[in-house]
């Protein structure tokens, strides 16, 4: 039976059961490639967690968020003990490493959040790796792109109220 018709079927007097597992165990549901893997992954520094970095970088650019600023400075504190060419595609909320690649993917939204760093010689390594890197697949050059773009003052604001800092060491 399709579960609209379940539905259809069910006793109005019997209360629907919410928020919980369909094995009626208490907590968050999982989603389903964490389901078949039996990996909870949701700390980890991953391919779904690399837009933080570029997306803070624009608050912090485009309208001085002073939380995407203060955030910036701790996640350029990591990526400069990592080293720039160093960069790989994982870490661990403790700051292991979990992955083997050095990509645009990742070396994009992190030269992106260095637009705030006051250091100049790590902006410049970060816009010099991301200028390097190519030749990867469509998704980690789409994010080279869009980083290279916002990174180089190509890219400002919508509303027209801060451009974002100027490039890092030249003029792309």
């Amino acid at each position: 039976m399709g579960q609209r018709r379940q539905r259809l079927l069910r006793n109005p007097r019997q209360p629907r059961r919410q928020g919980r597992r369909r094995d009626d165990r208490p907590g968050p549901r999982l989603a389903a490639s964490e389901r078949r893997s039996g990996e909870r992954k949701g700390y980890d520094y991953s391919y779904d967690a690399i837009r933080a970095p570029y997306r803070l970088a624009v608050d912090a650019a485009w309208f001085s968020d002073a939380r995407a600023i203060a955030r910036l400075g701790k996640l350029n504190a990591f990526w400069q003990s990592v080293g720039v060419s160093n960069i790989k595609d994982g870490y661990t909320i403790g700051g292991a490493v979990t992955g083997q690649w050095h990509n645009a993917a990742f070396v994009g939204p992190a030269a992106a959040g260095a637009v705030v760093s006051s250091n100049t010689s790590y902006k410049t390594a970060m816009w010099n790796e991301l200028v390097s890197l190519s030749a990867g697949n469509y998704y980690n050059d789409s994010l080279r792109a869009l980083t290279l773009l916002f990174s180089g003052n190509r890219m400002p604001s919508p509303l027209g109220s801060t451009p974002p800092p100027p490039p890092p060491n030249q003029p792309p």
